[in-house]
């Protein structure tokens, strides 16, 4: 994935397409199945894998559809540390907003919509969006450091 990651940003940050994607032929034997043993990490795992895919596919083809299917990995993961983690409840009248309102929750709808703001701004003023894509690179570097943070409050 680190590899498959590297090419992506780095065909966005150059401007030219990255072609055909290897990742693409063989991410779905990455996804852990019943065959692996369970761990909470294992719902992450599934969400990141299918978040480079869904990149993958967009670079590729070219649609916005796999880039929203791609945030919403992002979404799903933090709503799950938010369940695990915090031991929010999906259920009952009050798990919707205690989930929305969680800090992790909250920080990555932040992430989107301020990225999404620049993308559109960018497409606007005609910016490029090389530089764009290496302060998003940079972002998501540093946000993956913390990750390990909140991980680490994840029930073994």
């Amino acid at each position: 994935m680190r590899s498959t990651l590297d090419e992506l940003w780095e065909s966005i940050i150059r401007g030219k397409p990255c072609g055909e994607l290897s990742f693409l032929k063989r991410y779905e034997s990455l996804i852990p199945g019943e065959e692996v043993p369970w761990t909470p990490l294992n719902p992450l795992a599934e969400n990141a894998i299918a978040a480079v895919a869904y990149a993958c596919k967009c670079q590729v083809e070219g649609t916005t559809e796999c880039a929203l299917w791609a945030a919403v990995q992002g979404y799903e993961a933090v709503d799950y540390i938010a369940h695990t983690v915090e031991g929010i409840a999906f259920e009952g009248p009050e798990a919707e907003g205690a989930i929305l309102s969680n800090e992790y929750v909250q920080g990555e709808i932040e992430n989107q919509l301020r990225e999404i703001g620049q993308l559109e701004s960018s497409s606007i003023d005609g910016e490029g969006i090389e530089e764009l894509a290496e302060a998003f690179r940079r972002r998501a570097v540093s946000a993956s450091k913390s990750l390990v943070t909140v991980l680490s409050k994840l029930p073994r």
